[in-house]
């Protein structure tokens, strides 16, 4: 129930990875997973800062131009040279300004190269090293999850479009939710009983059942072995919709 998908914030090629089969696996909250490069990132950053460097040596020339101008001179030309220097000095404002946006847009971007975890927790996926290390990645690309520390399970259903009738039907009747009773099936024998906690309102294709609506079962997981409860795990289930 406790967990979060993390995804890369930013273009670049994974670098370094958590050993989570070597190590523990578990980090707390900030704790760095793995670290992102960006050649092309860093030679923009590079760029950028050398040319607001550049735009603030100009400014500063441009600055003592005009305090050299206005002396010694006839009044006509220190109008026409305090004009020129006005302008040439809004125009490198407005470069410095616009560079400065660019560099903190970039400064961030950087910021966001190392993959950190966003709770306290264990990564749970299955030779991470070999599967990131290395490998070029996009922005929004799924990267890792995080369980935190004795999260609760709970069961996730696909409810079969025909069948969704009787479920709505009887959810409306009930006072109270409905019960579920399901197996695992690492052990159908043991049945776990449960509650329905909530119904998608929308339905979505499911790869053996078709349209299909998902629901949570809410369960106390003391009622079998917490070392059976794995994310992935499959289930079969009854919901209790009364008799017909």
């Amino acid at each position: 129930r406790d967990r979060q998908e993390i995804f890369a914030a930013g273009n670049g090629t994974l670098t370094v990875v958590i050993d989570v089969d070597s190590a523990s696996g578990e980090g707390a909250t900030g704790s760095v997973l793995a670290q992102m490069s960006n050649h092309e990132l860093q030679l923009q950053l590079e760029r950028l800062t050398g040319e607001l460097a550049k735009a603030e040596a100009q400014i500063s020339n441009l600055n003592h131009q005009q305090l050299e101008k206005s002396r010694g001179q006839n009044r006509e030309q220190e109008r026409r040279d305090r004009f020129y220097v006005e302008t040439e000095l809004a125009k490198a404002a407005a470069l410095r300004d616009s560079l400065k946006e660019e560099l903190q847009i970039a400064q961030q971007q950087v910021e966001a190269l190392p993959i950190r975890s966003p709770i306290a927790g264990e990564l749970v996926d299955w030779q991470l090293r070999r599967q990131l290390l290395g490998r070029p990645v996009s922005r929004g690309d799924r990267l890792m999850t995080v369980v935190a520390p004795n999260s609760k399970f709970e069961a996730e259903l696909f409810v079969p479009e025909k069948r969704m009738g009787h479920l709505l039907a009887a959810a409306k009747q009930s006072p109270e939710a409905l019960t579920v009773s399901f197996t695992l099936a690492s052990h159908p024998d043991q049945q776990i009983i449960g509650r329905i906690s909530q119904i998608e309102p929308v339905l979505a294709l499911h790869e053996t059942e078709g349209n299909s609506a998902r629901g949570l079962v809410e369960f106390e997981n003391t009622q079998t072995n917490r070392d059976l409860l794995r994310t992935g795990t499959r289930v079969t289930a009854r919901i209790n919709c009364g008799s017909r």
